[in-house]
């Protein structure tokens, strides 16, 4: 097991590591992440010059300093684990080679959205 652990943890009552292919995220989305990287970085239709300096600006915090907060999943389903915060965190964790992320799971929306602020930008 290779651990992306995130250096805090705020809410433990809710803190968890997943693995990371036991995830749901948007396939496309990674897909198009992937493909732009190999790309060098040459952004396409669906993705802003802006959005590529992010997410190049969030893998460099992540290699060099580590994962500052958990991802958050949200689902009223308790079989589903839906990235609903950190796409970007989950898709450069497995391009370095990591099974697993630390993750926030909140049982209500108040909780959901308490975590989502908390953590808003926090990252880079």
């Amino acid at each position: 097991m290779k651990l992306l652990h995130s250096i805090y943890n705020t809410f433990p009552n809710i803190y968890k590591e997943y693995c990371i292919n036991d995830l749901t995220v948007d396939s496309s989305t990674e897909r198009n992440w992937t493909l732009i990287w190999k790309q060098n970085g040459r952004p396409g239709k669906w993705l802003a010059p802006d959005q590529l300096l992010n997410l190049k600006n969030l893998h460099e915090s992540i290699t060099t300093r580590g994962l500052f907060h958990p991802i958050i999943i949200w689902s009223p389903d308790e079989k589903i684990l839906d990235v609903y915060i950190g796409r970007e965190r989950v898709w450069i964790a497995k391009k370095e080679g990591y099974t697993h992320i630390s993750a926030y799971r909140p049982k209500t929306i108040e909780e959901r959205d308490k975590v989502y602020k908390y953590t808003l930008h926090k990252d880079i």
